[in-house]
């Protein structure tokens, strides 16, 4: 075949398969099982995102019904987040994404406390430097607000980098004899 032969031929191919309606429902089956898989991702990266809020939630609520029964007065950061920390073991690099905000409430006016800072992940200089710390979790009777606050890691890395976990309780130091 000549040079010009080839180039008729393939044309005649092309007009063929241009003309044809096979492989149709394959271009349709590919869009359609790219937008399901799309969203069966998504949904388990939901799930595993409300289950780690639940985890965060539940071991805030446990570990700071011990600071209110005064199991736990004025722990240290490295004790304290080690505790809530303990609860959540299947959350990794906990040590590092947790921070923890405690504010005395005013009990005349009840006033809230403002906006929470944002989130972020602290370096192990940062962890080694705030472990002698200590949390003001207040004395008896005293109205107290824990917001905790966790960046976590994304499964799927389509969805995102990570996702900040917010949780908040509140608590009156009973007396202690």
């Amino acid at each position: 075949m000549t040079g010009g032969a080839w180039i008729t031929a393939l044309q005649g191919a092309l007009v063929r398969h241009r003309k044809s309606e096979r492989g149709i429902v394959s271009a349709e089956f590919l869009i359609g099982i790219a937008i399901v898989f799309t969203m069966f991702m998504v949904t388990i990266e939901l799930s595993f995102l409300m289950a780690r809020s639940t985890l965060l939630h539940q071991s805030l609520e446990v570990t700071m019904r011990e600071v209110r029964l005064g199991l736990i007065i004025n722990p240290t950061v490295q004790s304290l987040e080690g505790a809530i920390c303990d609860r959540m073991s299947t959350i990794p690099d906990c040590a590092s994404s947790l921070v923890l905000e405690f504010t005395q409430v005013d009990q005349t006016t009840f006033e809230m406390p403002g906006p929470q800072e944002p989130c972020t992940r602290r370096t192990a200089e940062i962890i080694a430097n705030r472990g002698g710390e200590l949390y003001f979790t207040g004395e008896e009777n005293e109205l107290m607000v824990v917001r905790a606050c966790m960046v976590v890691d994304t499964i799927t890395p389509f969805v995102g980098d990570a996702f900040e976990l917010f949780a908040r309780t509140a608590f009156v130091n009973e007396p202690r004899e």
